[in-house]
């Protein structure tokens, strides 16, 4: 089966977040206080953080993790087993 022109745009989009967010999750994971760019602290004044370590670490996997994982099984096109046990809709059919 052929794959339409909106798949690979989907593809490109989702690429492009993974390549953003990984190293951009790092460089908050690894300098936090983030003094090296000039990054103000002052921008997590209305947050409940001290630093930028907690919003790294969710920019990394919540951004950078989980879309790469959506990359390659939307690439691949299995069906995962993992997925499969916890799929709410066991009853609909695959094409």
């Amino acid at each position: 089966m052929k794959r339409s022109l909106s798949s690979y745009f989907l593809f490109f989009l989702v690429f492009l977040q993974v390549i953003s967010a990984i190293p951009d999750g790092l460089s908050l994971i690894f300098d936090p206080s983030r003094k090296s760019i000039g990054l103000p602290i002052e921008m997590l004044e209305p947050s409940p953080f001290s630093n930028f370590f907690i919003p790294g670490v969710f920019l990394f996997v919540v951004f950078g993790i989980f879309p790469i994982i959506t990359f390659f099984g939307l690439l691949k096109k299995n069906i995962f087993k993992l997925a499969e046990k916890i799929n709410l809709y066991t009853t609909w059919v695959y094409y």
